[in-house]
């Protein structure tokens, strides 16, 4: 059941509505959508004009993205993208733009068009600023778009998203660590050897060689030598100021911590 029919009956008005749907009457539904002040009738008049597959109902659908309530703007996003197809990717993007509680409405949507609506998507992604591409990285992600994994893998190694709440992304990008870019190379903190970071364990600034380099980063981890750094002091790196927690000790590692204690 689509998030249309399960609002469905969460309004009631005049039989008037029905019969115009019933009739699959243009006219009728676009003056419904339009002008009527019950929310009954402008939504069953959305929820019909993307059944009737008829082209002529694009923009006053496009119109009614501008409702401000949730459940209006949920009715006329799918409206649209079954009327539309990816000429309504832009739309309906402009209306999570202008409303953030209207995002799922528009992922709703975007489902229904599948892999039709990456190239806008992902067109959108591009340049969109941080915030909205954490939002927009979440749909690729939901819509299983493979093709936007190197996009998403350089603003997540550029720390554009939140470590708090980036689990998902992560998770997604080791399940296609064979499309990240190739030409970019990054060096391994341990023996200074550069390779393509497709082929290489860590993230961020802090790139291990798989094998020897890996295993001997997980080996100071485990004795806490961080303990030992002339930079650690009752918890703090004072490195930053100490503003951050030593990288050795709570796991949380910087790159400056690592090669003290991996060339002592």
């Amino acid at each position: 059941m689509s998030i249309l029919d399960k609002m469905k009956n969460m309004f009631s008005g005049s039989g008037d509505i029905d019969a115009i749907a019933a009739k699959k009457d243009f006219k009728g539904l676009v003056k419904a959508l339009a002008r009527s002040k019950d929310d009954r009738d402008k939504l069953i008049a959305a929820k019909t004009l993307g059944e009737m597959d008829d082209p002529r109902a694009f923009e006053p659908l496009v119109a009614a993205l501008r409702d401000e309530t949730f459940y209006m703007c949920a009715y006329a996003c799918e409206a649209l993208a079954k009327v539309g197809g990816t000429k309504s990717v832009p739309y309906l993007l402009a209306a999570m733009d202008r409303h953030d509680s209207h995002s799922n409405a528009t992922f709703s949507a975007l489902q229904i068009l599948g892999e039709k609506a990456f190239p806008g998507l992902l067109a959108h992604y591009r340049k969109a600023d941080s915030g909205t591409r954490f939002d927009l990285a979440g749909m690729l992600i939901g819509l299983n778009c493979v093709a936007a994994v190197p996009e998403i893998k350089k603003d997540f190694d550029r720390k554009e998203f939140s470590a708090y709440n980036a689990d998902h992304i992560e998770k997604f990008l080791n399940r296609h660590k064979d499309l990240w870019p190739q030409g970019e190379k990054v060096r391994c903190i341990v023996c200074k050897k550069e390779a393509p970071v497709a082929s290489m364990k860590g993230g961020g600034d802090n790139w291990f060689c798989p094998g020897p380099c890996w295993d001997q980063r997980a080996k100071l981890l485990s004795k806490g030598i961080g303990r030992d750094c002339p930079l650690y002091n009752d918890g703090f790196c004072k490195a930053s100021d100490g503003q951050s927690f030593c990288s050795l000790v709570r796991g949380s590692y910087r790159s400056d911590c690592h090669v003290f204690a991996i060339q002592r």
